[in-house]
């Protein structure tokens, strides 16, 4: 990964939400190989970039290809 900023240290829990993200990511059905978009959507400060990024950080060792594109509205 050239540039990845890392997740905030006080970062807790939200675990739900990065199993949802694994499971929708790592699916190995038929459909593994198509383009995959998830929304993270919810109120400013609710933690949505935090969980993106921890994600990603927890991915960045395998060699999958994943690209993530954050965008702030």
């Amino acid at each position: 990964m050239k540039y990845q900023p890392r997740s905030s240290s006080l970062f807790t829990g939200r675990q739900d939400f990065l199993n949802a993200l694994e499971e929708f990511f790592t699916d190995q059905g038929p459909r593994q190989h198509l383009r995959r978009e998830y929304l993270l959507f919810g109120m400013g400060g609710a933690g949505k970039t935090q969980i993106a990024l921890k994600f990603a950080e927890s991915h960045q060792q395998q060699q999958v290809h994943m690209h993530f594109f954050i965008y702030l509205l």
